[in-house]
C-alpha cells in the first residue's frame, strides 16, 4: 500500500474544519482507526471520531493511490451515515489500543 499523501485542497479542508493536524490525520489513516462508510469508483469514504473537535469526519481517500482528497463533516457526505458507525468510529478513536488521543 502507498504512503497516505494529501492533496492541496485536503489540506486546506483540514486546516479550515478540524483542530487536527495532517500528521494526526495521517497517524489515524495509518493506524485504520476508521470505519468504511461507501465506496465508488476509485474514491473510499472513511469515517472517524475527532475527541479534539468533539465532531466526525469522513475522509475522502483515493482508492488507488491513497491519496486523502478532502475531509467533510459527516453531514457532508453523499452517504448515510448508521448510528452504529458513529458508535463504533467514536470507540476505535477512544479504545485502550489507540494511543493517540492521550499523546494530544
Amino acid at each position: 500500500m502507498k504512503a497516505v499523501s494529501f492533496t492541496a485542497h485536503a489540506r486546506q479542508q483540514i486546516k479550515d474544519r478540524s483542530r487536527l493536524s495532517i500528521r494526526e490525520i495521517k497517524y489515524i489513516l495509518d493506524l485504520d482507526l476508521v470505519v468504511l462508510v461507501g465506496r465508488e469508483k476509485n474514491k473510499i469514504h472513511k469515517l472517524f471520531w475527532s475527541q479534539s473537535d468533539l465532531a466526525w469526519y469522513v475522509i475522502v481517500q483515493d482508492w488507488d493511490d491513497n491519496t486523502v482528497i478532502t475531509i467533510l463533516p459527516k453531514n457532508c457526505s453523499r452517504w448515510k451515515i448508521s448510528t452504529d458507525s458513529l458508535i463504533k468510529a467514536k470507540r476505535i478513536a477512544l479504545s485502550e489500543k489507540n494511543k493517540f488521543y492521550k499523546l494530544t
